[in-house]
């Protein structure tokens, strides 16, 4: 805990002690004489709870002038219990995302309007624009589903592990370009699918409730022609027991495309595409209703206010003492 008002202990000292010099002088303005040192024999030991009331008008005092410091927590930890899915986004950078789709400018002008940052007026959209607009909308269907991103050229990279920040999460889809991956320009569709495979299995060692669905959601043109096969890749993956969704944009029907649309449907997953918005949101609901697993996640705070908590306990301190005070015992004897 650090005090961001630290400096007016240069003002709450003095008069707190000028406070118990007013006190202490007004006890002293009349003379008095006890008999109470005569009759000590014959009267009963006072029990040491008859200050409560005092000490708890300190406590109120400590609080209040701790509230006045303004007290800040520089860390804390909260762990919070989530029912959702673990889902990884496995994105194609190869430099055949970088074609334009092949749409009319009307079809061009409401991926525009969707998202300006991808269309340029006059221009189609990339494939690679298509499927961030894709990925952009698929995570704002989101809630309570840890989401991480993988990229792939001719490797494939961890962008993002799974997490909860969305908001973090979608400041890298934006920042993902052709350029990301730069000396690179292949298409490795296998070795995306095992990182990412390889990636929720090692964040799921720890889980102790190891039920609900595991996604792996494939983003490409489906060009593939470099690394490990991706027919073997969707295989191991679906004997893991994850669940994989492609969703292509602008994929050539040529033999391999063909027998990795069918290896992902075989291994109970699905096929869309990206420019068809009714297959989009018929992906979305299909995985909105999938089993949901329980995870904990650790939330992280830093500079959290502290000045409500002590007030709060100034204030029930003033009033423990106010209402001690109503009792006959502690008026009498205190």
């Amino acid at each position: 805990m650090r005090f961001t008002q630290l400096h007016l202990l240069y003002y709450l000292i003095p008069a707190l002690l000028v406070v118990l010099l007013v006190r202490w002088r007004r006890r002293h303005h009349y003379l008095s004489y006890s008999h109470l040192s005569l009759r000590r024999l014959s009267l009963p030991s006072v029990s040491k709870i008859v200050y409560l009331p005092l000490a708890f008008q300190w406590a109120a005092l400590f609080f209040l002038l701790l509230a006045g410091l303004d007290p800040v927590l520089t860390f804390a930890e909260e762990e919070i219990q989530f029912r959702g899915l673990d889902i990884l986004l496995v994105v194609d950078l190869s430099s055949s995302m970088e074609q334009a789709l092949p749409i009319d400018a009307a079809e061009a002008k409401r991926y525009e309007q969707m998202d300006a940052f991808f269309a340029p007026s006059g221009q189609n959209p990339s494939r690679l624009d298509a499927v961030k607009v894709a990925v952009k909308e698929f995570v704002s269907q989101r809630q309570n589903d840890r989401i991480g991103l993988v990229v792939f050229s001719s490797n494939a990279y961890v962008v993002s592990p799974m997490t909860m920040d969305y908001d973090y999460l979608t400041g890298y889809i934006d920042m993902m370009e052709h350029r990301t991956l730069v000396g690179e320009g292949l298409t490795a569709i296998g070795e995306g699918i095992y990182l990412a495979a390889g990636l929720i299995e090692k964040q799921n060692e720890e889980r102790e409730d190891d039920s609900g669905d595991k996604l792996l959601v494939i983003l490409t043109d489906g060009e593939n022609n470099y690394g490990r096969s991706p027919i073997e890749a969707v295989e191991k993956a679906a004997e893991k027991g994850l669940k994989l969704y492609l969703i292509g944009v602008d994929i050539p029907h040529t033999p391999l495309t063909t027998r990795l649309i069918g290896a992902v449907q075989y291994a109970n997953g699905a096929y869309y595409d990206v420019r068809n918005q009714e297959q989009l949101n018929s992906a979305y609901w299909e995985i909105g209703a999938l089993e949901k697993g329980n995870f904990r996640v650790k939330e992280y705070h830093r500079s959290i206010p502290f000045y409500h908590q002590s007030v709060l306990a100034s204030v029930l301190c003033l009033a423990l003492a106010l209402g001690l005070r109503g009792v006959s015992y502690f008026t009498d004897l205190s």
